[in-house]
């Protein structure tokens, strides 16, 4: 917005809705943020320049939350294998999902997806095998 005197201080963490007013959204604030420093230097940002007094319930909620949200997924322990089953063998879904070394050692996932264990793929070769699967 033209000449507005908060844009430099709210414009990479929150949206102008009018000259004077701004809604922060959990999107708007991670604008730029890629890590949790990020995140805290933003947070420190604004309790030093924008509200300094003790903050509201609400936003100290907010900055929990978005803190806590803050690279929550991580990469499973076990490394996975993807195969993808045919969609019209019958014969093999029902292994798969019957086979007890086969299920204890495999994921299953939409679209006819099975994730093997890569530390255990060679004993799910060796059960297909059983059954005359070549894998």
């Amino acid at each position: 917005m033209d000449n507005n005197p908060y844009e430099s201080l709210l414009g990479n963490m929150a949206t102008a809705i009018s000259k004077k007013m701004y809604k922060v959204s959990y999107e708007s604030f991670l604008n730029g943020c890629e890590k949790l420093q990020d995140i805290k230097s933003k947070i420190d940002f604004f309790k030093e320049y924008i509200y300094s007094q003790d903050l509201p319930d609400n936003w100290t909620q907010f900055f929990k939350d978005i803190k806590k949200r803050c690279k929550p997924m991580k990469a499973p322990k076990n490394k996975y294998t993807l195969l993808q089953i045919p969609a019209d063998d019958k014969e093999l879904q029902h292994i798969i999902l019957s086979d007890p070394i086969i299920r204890k050692y495999t994921l299953k996932a939409e679209g006819f997806i099975l994730l093997v264990d890569t530390n255990y793929k060679s004993r799910v070769v060796e059960a297909l095998k059983k059954y005359g699967y070549l894998v």
